[in-house]
Order: C-alpha cells, then structure tokens, then sequence
C-alpha cells in the first residue's frame, strides 16, 4: 500500500509541475506567450538594448534602432538564422538554437513584441 501511495504521490507531483510550467510559460492567457517574459527569460535583453523591455545591453545591436521598418517576417528569420544577414558592426555572437529553445507560441510572441517595437 505505501508503494501505491508513493507512486500516486509522484504522479501528483508531476503534474503539479507541468501545469505550472505550462501556467508560467503561457504569462499571456491561455495557448499564449508573453514577447516581453520569452525577451527576458531567454536572456535577449543581456545583449540587446529594447525599450520595450527595459533592457540595455550593448553587445548587440538596439533593437528598436536596428529593427525599424523591418517586417514580422524578417524578424523571425532573424531570431531562427541569425547569422543569414548580421547587423552592420556586430560579428556572428548570437545563439543559433532559438528554433530548439523556443515553443510556436513564444516565438510568436517575440516576433510580435520585436516587430511592433522596430515603429513599423
């Protein structure tokens, strides 16, 4: 009987943290990620500077300067291929698995919060 119940204790505990990482990764209601927590927690802002965000990283280029007038679509082959076309004066540092750390929705996302900060 205690084995039952230390594995009913397990199953329990399980899915207590899936949904409350499901609960936490969603931040925007459900099915949907929040651009500036994927910004925040997948480190863009150590890097980059967005004012949507509050962040000020130099290593990267600003954001809201280098994305203006840049479309949703350029914004997500920016995220997935970074290296296919670098900003003027910054060499290739940015990480290239974006595409393995980041679900549908958040790269959503952060495309969208990224694409309506560029000022289009």
């Amino acid at each position: 009987m205690a084995r039952q119940s230390l594995a009913n204790l397990t199953r329990w505990a399980a899915a207590l943290l899936v949904a409350g990482s499901v609960a936490l990764s969603g931040c925007g209601g459900p099915g949907r990620a929040d651009g500036r927590q994927v910004f925040e927690s997948s480190g863009c802002g150590s890097c980059h500077s967005l004012a949507a965000a509050g962040t000020s990283g130099g290593v990267g280029p600003d954001l809201d300067q280098s994305l203006r007038g840049k479309s949703p679509d350029y914004v997500r082959r920016a995220i997935l291929d970074p290296r296919a076309e670098l900003a003027p004066g910054y060499g290739p540092l940015m990480p290239t698995n974006y595409r393995e750390r980041l679900s549908a929705q958040q790269l959503d996302a952060l495309v969208e919060l990224l694409a309506g900060a560029g000022g289009r």
